[in-house]
């Protein structure tokens, strides 16, 4: 996966790990960059359920981060469009498996 430096740069990620490939996708490295996507994907939706038939709100502390495409070896594109939020049970029915995740508090400040 070749990095795309400009664009890179242009994200002002916090992870020097983090990067834009070539392709345009985003893989996102460490507690703040992906703490800051997982916020900006809630606030898209104001917290709106994407996975179930019927929307329902879904509070910042119990809704999950569903990565919606695998790009790179399987590796997951951090990417705002291959996100939605989603409600525990939801996504445990999707996958038909209980998903291993940490809870990053997003942290704008450091992110500027």
């Amino acid at each position: 996966m070749k990095r795309d430096e400009e664009a890179t740069k242009k994200a002002k990620f916090v992870s020097s790990q983090s990067f834009v490939s070539t392709k345009g996708h985003q893989y996102l490295y460490g507690v703040i960059d992906h703490g800051n996507r997982r916020w900006a994907i809630y606030e898209r939706v104001a917290g709106q359920c994407q996975l179930c038939p019927t929307p329902h709100f879904v509070d910042w502390m119990e809704g999950e981060w569903h990565h919606t495409a695998k790009t790179y070896g399987g590796r997951r594109c951090d990417c705002m469009d291959c996100g939605l939020w989603s409600c525990r049970h939801a996504h445990v029915a999707l996958h038909n498996r209980i998903i291993k995740w940490a809870r990053h508090a997003p942290q704008k400040e450091a992110a500027e």
